[in-house]
């Protein structure tokens, strides 16, 4: 079984062309985000603000190659893509005390926050 990160690759790179796929591949190589749990509670805040960072980072480049899909259904892949971002985004944030989700908002510019 894939791991997440690496099943969003292989779904967004079926069908495509081979500068896509290498593309992607180079983005996802760029991306990965482990992150550690310290017993330090700001330090572990601070590792979730970048992860969030990542992960709007990732989502705006995988928009980004789903928007250059040129096929009859790029609207789709593209409407798609970005719900799967809003899920995995979601996801990550609902894990999280409300102060600290406050936190990271309050660290994220304007156009981030309402994505978030």
């Amino acid at each position: 079984m894939l791991d997440p990160v690496r099943r969003d690759e292989h779904a967004i790179t079926a069908g495509a062309s081979p500068a896509v796929v290498s593309a992607v591949a180079t983005i996802f190589a760029t991306l990965a985000y482990p992150v550690s749990m310290e017993a330090n509670a700001e330090g572990r805040l601070e590792e979730v603000i970048a992860e969030v960072d990542r992960l709007l980072e990732k989502h705006r480049l995988l928009e980004t190659v789903a928007r250059r899909q040129d096929t009859p259904r790029s609207a789709l892949l593209e409407e798609m893509q970005h719900r799967q971002n809003l899920v995995e985004l979601h996801k990550r944030l609902r894990t999280l005390h409300p102060a600290d989700l406050g936190h990271i908002l309050e660290s994220l510019p304007i156009g981030d926050r309402l994505v978030v």
